[in-house]
């Protein structure tokens, strides 16, 4: 009897080691992750003053006192009398531009649709159709 009693005692102190173990051991795992947390925390900190640092330096760099003293560093001066380019044809503000008519130059297909295609031309196409109108226009409209 006295056996058994002692084979109990050890079996609840066996239990007791492993539970202690296991506890201790999470509480291990615990603190660790604790430190990784802070780690992570103080390097977004970090990150984020450095980032903070980088938005104050573009906007130094794109002010537009320094911007203006770096074209005037390079040569260039303010402009005191604007001129405009009248282009006949062109009426601004005019969403639909179709008075302006492209005529191809020295036979090359300025249109990007298709040639059998019948449809008025749409997205890209219709604004490079434009942008070739609006510069055959200005050609002619030089001297």
């Amino acid at each position: 009897m006295e056996a058994k009693a002692t084979a109990k005692i050890l079996l609840v102190l066996t239990v007791l080691g492993i539970l202690s173990w296991l506890c201790l051991s999470q509480s291990s795992k615990v603190a660790v992750l604790n430190y990784s947390i802070r780690d992570k925390e103080l390097e977004k900190a970090r990150l984020q003053r450095e980032n903070d640092e980088l938005l104050a330096e573009i906007m130094e760099l794109a002010s537009v006192s320094r911007l203006e003293d770096m074209t005037l560093g390079l040569g260039y001066v303010p402009v005191d009398e604007v001129r405009y380019v009248d282009i006949p044809g062109y009426i601004p503000g005019d969403a639909s531009r179709e008075s302006v008519v492209a005529e191809p130059m020295l036979g090359i297909n300025t249109s990007v649709a298709p040639e059998n295609s019948k449809e008025e031309p749409t997205g890209i196409s219709r604004w490079w159709n434009r942008v070739v109108s609006q510069f055959v226009a200005w050609t002619k409209a030089q001297p």
